[in-house]
């Protein structure tokens, strides 16, 4: 069973909603049988290649918010992600242009492996949740990459060319237009059945053991270009 993810290295509701996706699987013995595929969608493609802007007040003034509601939301999702064994810091994150980063993912998903595509996944979400690190940084990338297991020279000819550019651009632009995406994460099943936001462990079993029946669209938190909704 394929499940298409479309996400955004700078929402932490999409690494809560992937953790929860893999914990279900997990629990229901399907690990064998399915595939996670990332897809790329960016919350803000107008993102800076550098930034000495913490992540509290590039949010607050992106949306116009006080600082100090900015922050409640981060602790309230901070909460979210503990509960879930994920760190989530997002005062201090860089929210920068993460299409390189998904040019990565993109050589990532041509191996093949399922056990690379993951560590790196998860490598790339803990660079920005955890160390917030600057993932338009290609020695950022080139490090996080081979901790995953590429090799540095398939890293280095990513990187400094345009290759898997317009793999990503189909991603963000037409797949997302023809289906109405609007916000991450939003999963697609094989069979069709689709589930958008960081929905519950138990949402997600109900969703895999009926996938061969489609149970509708299913929503929970999530983030989009105009905000994140709790």
């Amino acid at each position: 069973m394929k499940i298409d993810v479309w996400s955004d290295y700078a929402c932490p509701f999409c690494q809560i909603g992937e953790i929860r996706l893999r914990e279900a699987i997990k629990e229901l013995g399907l690990e064998d049988q399915t595939e996670i595929i990332p897809r790329a969608f960016e919350i803000n493609p107008d993102a800076p290649i550098s930034t000495d802007v913490n992540g509290l007040a590039t949010i607050a003034r992106r949306y116009r918010l006080p600082e100090a509601s900015v922050r409640e939301q981060f602790e309230r999702i901070a909460e979210m992600g503990l509960a879930d064994g994920i760190v989530l810091n997002q005062i201090d994150t860089k929210h920068t242009n993460p299409f390189d980063a998904r040019r990565l993912m993109k050589l990532g998903l041509s191996t093949g492996d399922k056990n690379l595509i993951e560590k790196l996944n998860n490598a790339l979400f803990e660079a920005f949740f955890v160390d917030n690190l600057n993932l338009a940084d290609k020695d950022v990338l080139l490090e996080r990459g081979m901790k995953a297991g590429l090799k540095k020279e398939d890293i280095m000819d990513v990187l400094s060319s345009d290759k898997f550019g317009a793999e990503t651009r189909a991603d963000e632009y037409e797949d997302v237009r023809e289906r109405g995406v609007s916000g991450v994460p939003y999963f697609i099943f094989e069979n069709g059945a689709t589930a958008s936001g960081a929905l519950e462990k138990e949402e997600f079993k109900n969703i895999l053991l009926n996938v061969a029946r489609d149970p509708g669209g299913s929503s929970g938190s999530r983030c989009g270009r105009d905000g994140c909704e709790i």
